[in-house]
């Protein structure tokens, strides 16, 4: 393996929700390093496989180690553009205020009420919005809830249930908006265990 000890021992604690810092920091520091050290190949899938090829590396080297939580949470601070993480790669204090209109301030402030208003308004407008054939926005927002479903992180696990359970609440009598609604409703399924 053309990977040094140093940086499989970073995509294990990472994968553990053991790191100091998540995939986009670590890469923004090792980036320079990994492309000089790796076969083009090689640096082409660490680069665009991000946590799940940290995690298909650690299991081909033998490494006893499980997908959990922590790892769908770095997996999704991974997705999310370099413009809304503080300098550990991690979702900002000030984007964690926006999102979703402040539902999240209101759910931390214990607000349910304040921030299922602005939920059911976001899925609303996402609803209006979109063309005939395309529910892309509704999409983006079940995946966003699901992925804080898995996040193990408190807050984000309540504002992802809000917007899971609005979204699985929906009418599926539209084919188009009907696969997102049957996402919602699965990942709602899996996280309350029926």
């Amino acid at each position: 393996m053309p990977y040094t000890a140093e940086q499989f021992q970073y995509f294990e604690q990472l994968i553990r929700g053991e790191a100091d810092i998540s995939w986009r920091a670590w890469w923004k520091r090792n980036e320079a390093t990994l492309k000089v050290q790796l076969p083009r190949a090689e640096y082409l899938r660490i680069k665009f496989g991000l946590v799940e090829y940290a995690f298909k590396l650690l299991q081909e080297a033998g490494v006893d180690i499980e997908w959990g939580p922590a790892a769908s949470r770095e997996h999704y601070y991974a997705r999310l553009h370099e413009s809304v993480l503080d300098e550990k790669g991690r979702p900002s204090a000030e984007f964690q205020r926006k999102k979703y209109q402040g539902a999240l301030r209101d759910l931390k402030a214990g607000d349910q009420e304040k921030a299922q208003r602005k939920i059911k308004r976001i899925i609303r407008q996402a609803l209006k919005n979109r063309e005939e054939y395309e529910c892309e926005e509704l999409c983006d927002i079940q995946f966003d809830g699901a992925q804080m479903l898995a996040s193990g992180i408190d807050d984000e696990i309540k504002l992802g249930l809000a917007l899971t359970r609005e979204i699985a609440s929906l009418e599926d009598t539209d084919d188009i908006i009907s696969v997102p609604i049957q996402y919602a409703r699965d990942a709602l399924a899996k996280y309350e265990g029926t």
